[in-house]
């Protein structure tokens, strides 16, 4: 028997039953009246009265017994398949709680509810009498559905709420309900799936289809998209936020637009971690105060200026928990002075090369990494000449690529020695000088084996003196770094080898310049980072071996480096994590052509106090996104780039990740740490 006979037969009986109801009580009225009458004038009229008053008054109870079973046995009917709807989101609340968000973040769900609305109708009936009203006993009844996918995103954030609050035991099943119907329907948007009405001749006739009845339902009811939407912000703003459903603080994030940021309890599927494992540390979730590391594969880039705290949030706190090998660039000395001590004691050998006070530096001799065998020689001592030759970005490259032929030749002549303790840097310097220039070309020519340096030979005899004066002066110009007596003294040896960082000893080198020689000795910068990291992509390493922390501070001011764009595309494979800093990104787009290329190669990418008028706000504004808005539809930033360059965001650090939304963190200062301020110190 389908649903809509059977009510239909319900109906019918509930209306015989009423009517004959109504017959019963109308003669029990008459015999009561007579009952009465008699009674006052017989010996017990008070008795009489009583109980002809307590028929009347059981009758009527059992009337409204028998009408409160009917309507309840309908409603079951009805409501049956939205309470399975219900139980099939799990069996307790922190599992609907999960389900529901999932229900509705999916979209593909088609939801249904059913109602029942039961009436009274007052109806003018012509008598012998004359003219009275006659109650008649109404009903629409209806099931209707609709994809959630259709509907509005207000519709159905505010459904999610209702739900969420009825999970929460705030919401009764008839609000619950209330909310499901004014949403599915959608004021006519939702499909009319069952219907069934018993109405009056002039109901009849306004009401011809299942769409009529449900809006009459909900007119009603005041089940409309807008009251219903009305509604629920009159409850939420009668709860206490701390009485919410963290759910539903959630939703109402995402209604104000404030669900851009990742959220502590969401970070489970990124790449970060708030967990205590070995990890870059990027800052803290401003509820919990939680460090955030990033303990995954892949590069970083922290764009940042001066004075915005990113030595004491990002390179501190780092250093003084990473347990694996690192090569840090420290062109101010303080990143050594606050960590060397701990990494000494903690984790392994630390050296630091400081080429201009060789009297407390170790040693690092560039040509012990240029192989002597034949097949290598000369590809390896271009690509040292490469480096100790500075770009000056002038338009005719002539002079520059001679200047780089001579350094190669001079650079594989010296490396011939296989002896690494035998190669001093001061006899490549010297041909520069032209010390021993024709004994210098005749040693090329005369190695026959080696068909590079022949060619080479030849080529520097048949140059012009005056040619050959402007392209030595070219080359001792880029190459004044390595001119001279401290410099020589800190290069006369290697005190350890790029390799030595995938031994097991997880050393920790510093390569340390104060900010005002930088740019003076650039080309020993270049050399030290480009060597380490053309050494470690050489031969892939064991899977199980830590990764090596490569923590390049001020890297544009080191001009263009083409290992560093290496290490970025295949730095993983080989166990490098490159961290890379800069004060803009339009400092590291004078460096770098392919600068965008490269911060988007990274896997994480972090801004702090980003500036308007280098268009790094800008950039981030756009990486953040547009946001549609949950009530109206409209578009815009969802943090407009003067906000992020203004006081509201002068704490925090943007955290960038592929894959996942961005997180806002609250800087980390080392020194307001105490675990960490007490690891601090220098050898």
């Amino acid at each position: 028997m389908s649903a809509n006979i059977a009510s239909t037969l319900l109906n019918v009986s509930q209306r015989f039953f009423r009517m004959g109801m109504l017959i019963v009580l109308w003669l029990v009225g008459l015999f009561m009246a007579l009952y009465s009458l008699l009674a006052f004038f017989g010996d017990e009229p008070v008795l009489g009265a009583f109980i002809g008053w307590g028929v009347f008054a059981a009758l009527v109870v059992a009337r409204n017994k028998v009408t409160h079973s009917m309507l309840s046995a309908i409603s079951k009917q009805v409501a049956g398949p939205d309470r399975e709807h219900w139980d099939s989101l799990g069996s307790d609340p922190d599992k609907r709680a999960v389900a529901i968000d999932a229900l509705f973040d999916a979209q593909k769900a088609v939801l249904s509810v059913g109602r029942r609305l039961d009436f009274e109708e007052s109806v003018e009936k012509q008598t012998q009498m004359g003219t009275r009203n006659e109650p008649v006993y109404c009903h629409i009844q209806f099931r209707i559905s609709r994809s959630l996918s259709a509907m509005e995103p207000r519709e159905r954030e505010m459904l999610r709420i209702a739900y969420h609050l009825y999970n929460a035991d705030i919401f009764e099943e008839q609000a619950w309900q209330y909310y499901r119907t004014a949403f599915i329907f959608g004021d006519g948007k939702g499909s009319v799936d069952e219907w069934d009405v018993f109405l009056t001749k002039e109901l009849s006739s306004q009401i011809k289809s299942g769409a009529d009845a449900v809006r009459f339902y909900c007119a009603r009811l005041d089940a409309t998209v807008e009251g219903a939407v009305n509604a629920m912000f009159g409850v939420l703003e009668q709860i206490p936020e701390d009485q919410l459903p963290k759910a539903v603080r959630k939703v109402q994030k995402r209604i104000h637009g404030g669900d851009t940021w990742l959220d502590e309890d969401e970070i489970g599927d990124t790449p970060f971690t708030t967990e205590a494992v070995p990890g870059a540390l990027l800052g803290d979730f401003p509820e919990s105060g939680r460090m955030v590391r990033h303990a995954g594969e892949g590069s970083m880039i922290t764009v940042a200026p001066p004075g915005s705290g990113k030595t004491q949030c990002h390179v501190f706190p780092t250093l003084l928990s990473w347990p694996g090998p690192a090569v840090i660039l420290d062109v101010k000395g303080e990143i050594y002075e606050g960590t060397s001590k701990w990494r000494a004691e903690n984790v392994g050998p630390v050296y630091k090369f400081s080429p201009l006070n060789p009297d407390r530096s170790h040693n690092y001799n560039p040509l012990t990494t240029v192989r002597s065998h034949p097949d290598y020689l000369w590809e390896d001592s271009r690509f040292l000449a490469d480096m100790m030759m500075v770009p000056s970005g002038g338009k005719d490259p002539f002079w520059e690529n001679r200047a780089r032929d001579v350094l190669t030749a001079a650079i594989a002549r010296v490396c011939l020695e296989k002896d690494v303790e035998q190669r001093p840097l001061g006899k490549v310097i010297d041909v520069f000088h032209g010390v021993g220039w024709n004994e210098f070309v005749m040693a090329l020519q005369a190695r026959v084996d080696i068909r590079s340096m022949t060619r080479a030979g030849h080529s520097l005899t048949g140059m012009e003196p005056k040619t050959r004066d402007g392209v030595l002066q070219t080359g001792l110009s880029s190459l004044s770094a390595w001119d001279g007596d401290r410099i020589e003294r800190a290069t006369r040896r290697s005190d350890w080898t790029p390799l030595d960082l995938r031994k097991g000893d997880n050393p920790t080198i510093y390569i340390c310049l104060s900010p005002n020689e930088v740019e003076s000795y650039i080309s020993v910068l270049r050399v030290f980072i480009a060597q380490h990291i053309r050494q470690l992509t050489t031969e892939l390493p064991p899977r199980d071996q830590s990764p090596i922390l490569f923590l390049l501070d001020e890297l544009p001011r080191l001009r263009q480096m083409p290992p560093v764009e290496e290490a970025l595309e295949i730095g993983r494979q080989y166990g490098i994590k490159l961290w890379m800093f800069t004060q803009s990104i339009g400092q590291l787009r004078t460096a770098y052509e392919n600068a965008d290329g490269m911060i988007g190669s990274c896997a994480v990418r972090m801004y702090m106090n980003p500036s308007l008028h280098d268009e790094t706000a800008q950039k981030i504004s756009e990486d953040i996104g547009m946001q549609e808005g949950v009530m109206d539809r409209s578009r815009q930033a969802v943090v407009e780039p003067a906000v992020l360059a203004g006081p509201e965001y002068r704490d925090n650090v943007i955290v960038m990740a592929s894959g996942c939304k961005p997180l806002r963190l609250k800087k980390h200062f080392a020194w307001q740490d105490e675990a960490l301020s007490a690891r601090m110190g220098s050898l």
